[in-house]
């Protein structure tokens, strides 16, 4: 019964995790649209650090998962069969709701990516089109002996040759 009772809390944990982290990424996605990259990078950092605390509790489930089943089950869903029927009916809703949370979070940080890919190779072409502006169109340096290697258009009469 309390074996059950802790399964059930930290899959209510998870799913308020995903949530926020649905909001966090349309946050992130708002901001990239903004192209605000001062505002991007502390939500990734939310991100990550949320991401790595969804893995330490579905780590915990795993091991709460294998001690309720006496080492028979290692998922949640192997372990349904073994629980009483209200129980397994609960959480076989909590399990599906997670599933659609993280479903609904995999587009929104693929959307994501796909608008960051979009603007930093908008920004490669734009930066690649600045330099073929800046840089010279005609190669010419000095010579060995210190001076302008070719004065093009300069007549040979100026110069005293012919």
């Amino acid at each position: 019964m309390i074996m059950t009772q802790r399964l059930k809390e930290n899959l209510s944990r998870q799913g308020k995790a995903m949530l926020l982290l649905h909001m966090l990424l349309e946050e992130e996605f708002s901001r990239l649209q903004k192209r605000d990259s001062r505002g991007v990078t502390p939500m990734e950092l939310s991100i990550q650090e949320l991401m790595r605390q969804l893995v330490v509790e579905r780590e915990e489930l795993s091991r709460q998962v294998a001690a309720a089943s006496g080492g028979q089950a290692r998922r949640m869903r192997e372990l349904l069969p073994l629980l009483p029927a209200e129980d397994a009916v609960e959480i076989e809703g909590q399990l599906r709701g997670l599933d659609q949370q993280e479903q609904r979070c995999a587009r929104q940080a693929a959307q994501n990516q796909e608008l960051a890919l979009a603007l930093f190779e908008q920004s490669s072409k734009l930066l690649d089109y600045m330099h073929s502006k800046i840089k010279p169109t005609k190669v010419q340096g000095y010579g060995a002996n210190g001076r302008y290697a070719s004065r093009p258009g300069e007549s040979h009469l100026v110069r005293g040759t012919l």
